[in-house]
């Protein structure tokens, strides 16, 4: 690799650990001012204690990722209260075990509960303590110079991570990283003779019992062995122990009821391998392209199975050039080779999830050390555009997506306090709406007392145009040509291995939904909801999603037709 002195660099590619930490607090301090949102509202009531008002006591040390239980009390008070949709099967369960976080979350909410900026300061440091793991783990494996300053400003100010600060129930991927990095370097030191293995162990086995995104990190593992180890045997037998311990703790979780079931949200790769490979053929393009082309993966949520397909074949064939000049280029360059080899690998464990930004955490270390390393070949790397992509840009788009930010976290407390769920009892009907705001509005009714006997039920997806039309007394029908489940995130909550047929009928406390309609894939596209009481009972309260806002509306008359637009 030609030396390319740092003297004619920016200060801000120098590796100045001070720099590139200052830079790190000024790209992500206005985080600390976007509240709770979203999982956040779910965290803070179970370690609030509000749960045992309720008769439901709750580890958090245990459960605080436990979103859908698979059984018990908490599983019974959602379920009173409509947390699951209509089509969500009894065997649904999401059960993360995460309790190196939970210990962090359990920390904040024990001496500054009611002080979120604090609890944000609080992630904001994990990030800086990132950033001093990755310098080491750069060194350890040989950068230097303007190849390690370049790897850890792109990591420093790569906007896909600001999700991972912004949003507190996030904060594990961070915590993964930490340990992950430490992980990694510890192997590299061990493979060198340094250390004994003992150490990458430990810290490895950290980063999996902080988030499921830990397990990436043995993708470096098995690339530095294939890469540095002089022999077959040793580049095959070194990751082992690695490997080991891993099967161990995801075994053992696995036995305690952790992970995953049902759901198109998240695809646990023990109980559905063949389905885990399928959706790996569509997700893993996406995923490195959000690395390569700052490409927003969380758009491919809204897109369906056919359309995921396609986007994934699109950002194949705008990455062959790329990724042909970065292979090129480490042909000759090893550590290059295996900076590519372990981004590549540690990709892996993230394709059981829809693509996400925020979960490519781990992945991005190994890809702004070979994006370094590829510039630093350059004699000018700063006028690169793949230097501007990833430096300029990635700052533009930390500042432009703050401001989103703030609006879902205005939006999610909207929600939380929407008057629309304050009836005081009986049950508010969401004609169109989603599972985020249902479980939403849910959380605000436990942390209000006074609302105990609250229900919240909705029928329809926001995202689709939808057409209702009244059959009865107590009945309405819901009817969307495209049917539903179309895009990936309203697949979330979907077991796609349960078709639904004409005839169906699914009754739960509020009403019982009928099949009138299915799409050529099995998808409902007519549903009758039948409820216990006539539609215009005071007992209810119905909510349409019009106008990119929730508003209170009432059913349609006898053989009136209420059209609703969708968002897309």
């Amino acid at each position: 690799m030609p030396s390319i002195g740092t003297e004619s660099a920016p200060k801000h590619l120098r590796g100045d650990l001070r720099v590139i930490l200052g830079l790190t607090v000024l790209i992500f301090a206005p985080s600390i001012f976007t509240g709770v949102f979203a999982d956040d509202y779910f965290h803070r009531l179970i370690l609030s204690g509000q749960l045992d008002a309720y008769g439901v006591a709750v580890n958090p040390f245990l459960d605080l990722f436990s979103f859908i239980p698979a059984d018990g009390p908490p599983r019974d008070l959602l379920t009173r209260r409509g947390f699951e949709p209509w089509w969500l099967a009894s065997d649904v369960y999401v059960q993360f075990f995460r309790p190196i976080t939970a210990v962090t979350h359990i920390i904040d909410y024990t001496v500054w509960p009611n002080v979120p900026a604090l609890h944000h300061i609080h992630s904001l440091l994990w990030m800086c303590l990132l950033v001093w793991t990755l310098k080491r783990l750069y060194l350890a494996t040989g950068m230097s110079g303007l190849s390690l300053g370049l790897g850890l400003f792109f990591f420093a100010v790569d906007d896909a991570h600001m999700i991972s600060v912004a949003w507190l129930a996030n904060r594990n991927v961070i915590i993964a990283g930490v340990f992950s990095a430490l992980a990694i370097e510890s192997y590299v030191k061990w493979i060198n003779g340094e250390v004994s293995i003992v150490r990458s162990l430990f810290w490895l086995t950290m980063a999996a019992l902080s988030a499921e995104a830990g397990y990436c990190a043995i993708g470096y593992m098995v690339a530095w062995s294939l890469v540095y180890c002089s022999s077959w045997k040793a580049r095959l037998t070194s990751p082992i122990p690695a490997a080991l311990i891993l099967v161990l703790v995801r075994a053992s979780t696995h036995i305690l009821g952790y992970g995953t079931n049902g759901l198109s949200l998240y695809t646990d790769p023990l109980n559905d391998p063949l389905t885990f490979f399928v959706d790996a053929l569509a997700r893993f393009p996406v995923l490195i392209g959000g690395l390569w082309l700052q490409f927003p993966t969380e758009l491919s949520a809204l897109a369906s199975p056919a359309q995921l397909m396609m986007v994934s074949a699109i950002i194949a064939v705008l990455l062959v050039p790329i990724l042909h000049s970065f292979f090129v280029y480490s042909l000759v360059h090893k550590q290059t080779r295996f900076w590519l080899l372990g981004t590549v690998l540690s990709c892996l464990p993230l394709l059981a999830a829809i693509p996400m930004n925020r979960l490519l955490l781990i992945p991005s270390i190994g890809f702004c050390a070979a994006l370094a390393q590829y510039l630093t070949s350059r004699p000018t790397p700063w006028r690169h555009w793949l230097y501007t992509l990833h430096g300029p840009v990635a700052i533009g788009l930390c500042l432009v997506s703050y401001p989103l930010i703030y609006t879902l976290s205005e939006q999610t407390q909207a929600a939380h306090a929407f008057e629309g769920s304050k009836s005081g009892s009986g049950v508010s009907i969401y004609i169109n709406g989603s599972a985020f705001h249902n479980g939403i509005h849910i959380l605000a009714d436990l942390e209000e007392k006074t609302r105990s006997d609250q229900q919240h039920v909705f029928l329809s997806h926001l995202f689709r145009r939808q057409t209702i039309v009244r059959r009865g007394p107590r009945t309405i029908e819901v009817s969307n040509s495209n049917g539903w489940f179309q895009s990936t995130i309203e697949r979330a909550f979907y077991d796609r291995h349960n078709p639904f047929t004409v005839g169906d009928r699914l009754p739960n406390s509020v009403f019982t939904a009928r099949i009138m309609a299915v799409t050529e894939d099995g998808r409902p596209s007519a549903v009758q909801f039948t409820f216990k009481h006539s539609l215009e009972s005071e007992r209810y309260q119905w909510v349409c999603f019009t106008n990119a806002e929730f508003k209170q509306c009432t059913p349609p008359k006898l053989g009136e037709i209420l059209i609703l637009d969708g968002l897309l």
